[in-house]
């Protein structure tokens, strides 16, 4: 099964429950929250993010998905039950800032978008202060919630089982889970903290063919990736595993697996194998990302070649920041994943 099929499959799974989360699920929770005594507060809203991002850390089928078809099986329940968690702490934020009763299905989409990029998700905007909701019809969430689970299930696969270092290991996974948390619980923090609007109702057309534009343009992207690209990238996993002046036999399995699933030349795949050695000196280039996220992925690729050997010495960690910071990454977000 490819990786298209398996995104496709993973994200018809987890569609429905996203929609119950969104719905009945975030409701539920919010009341509780509100009606307990010992009610949140905004003062604690820190310590609630942090907290969940925990949570979802240790999720341990996720964090530790195991290879092949068998692993496939868990990763849907796996990434509801993250889901779960992640939208609970958004409702616990909304009594925290006492807008339990005002945030709507739309809003809590939209936050959870924030852990995978919320390009194409127009029917809340920021302005002069104000986070403005317009509702949207059954038809624009239910294929909201579908592109949702889709970025979901994508970003999933490409970390259990990545291109560029096939086995990403149970600490990784749990590195990932945890920041995308955060990123939501921040992105809700600060949208929690404004005034929220809801004003009339969206253009279907109009969201439609926005939504329909954004997916054109990530295959797009995805078609054009270069070789350019997959040599920088081997280059800086050489890099890395070069950086405490000795090759382990792991770091070099990881990289032959990942130069042998690579789509460079044969000729340019020997000339990166050869240069695998604690002394040739690797000129550090590093490739273009459109996104965050793939800045995030990238960097997560590097931290598991430099892990895998059981030895993460202060020379990797170092190397590592550096890119991190070369990658305009903030300096928290690198030390959390680091």
């Amino acid at each position: 099964m490819d990786e298209d099929t398996k995104t496709t499959e993973i994200s018809k799974k987890i569609t429905q429950p996203i929609m119950n989360l969104i719905t009945k699920f975030f409701r539920s929770k919010a009341d509780d929250f509100s009606n307990n005594s010992d009610k949140p507060s905004s003062s604690e809203a820190q310590s609630i993010v942090n907290t969940y991002a925990l949570k979802c850390a240790s999720v341990s089928g996720f964090a530790g998905l195991a290879p092949g078809p068998w692993g496939m099986l868990t990763i849907a329940p796996d990434i509801i039950m993250v889901l779960r968690l992640q939208t609970e702490m958004l409702a616990k934020l909304s009594v925290a800032y006492n807008k339990e009763k005002i945030v709507s299905k739309e809003l809590v989409l939209y936050m959870l978008f924030q852990g995978v990029g919320a390009a194409g998700v127009s029917f809340v905007a920021v302005k002069a202060g104000q986070v403005i909701v317009k509702r949207a019809s059954t038809r624009i969430i239910q294929r909201m919630v579908a592109m949702l689970g889709g970025r979901i299930a994508q970003r999933a696969i490409v970390r259990a089982a990545s291109r560029y270092i096939p086995i990403i290991g149970a600490s990784v996974m749990a590195t990932w889970v945890g920041y995308m948390t955060r990123q939501i619980g921040n992105a809700a923090k600060d949208l929690l903290s404004k005034d929220i609007v809801i004003k009339g109702d969206t253009d279907e057309d109009n969201i439609l063919d926005a939504m329909d534009a954004v997916i054109n343009e990530n295959i797009k992207q995805t078609n054009e990736i270069s070789t350019l690209q997959e040599i920088k990238k081997l280059k800086a996993l050489i890099k890395v595993a070069q950086a405490d002046g000795y090759i382990h036999d792991n770091e070099r399995k990881l990289f032959m697996d990942s130069i042998n699933k690579s789509d460079v030349d044969q000729s340019i795949k020997n000339e990166l194998i050869s240069a695998l050695t604690p002394d040739n000196e690797i000129k550090l280039v590093l490739p273009k990302f459109n996104t965050e996220d793939e800045k995030v992925t990238f960097l997560m690729q590097l931290i598991a070649i430099a892990k895998v050997d059981a030895n993460f010495s202060q020379k990797e960690k170092d190397l590592l920041f550096d890119i991190g910071k070369k990658l305009d990454l903030d300096n928290d977000d690198i030390m959390a994943l680091l």
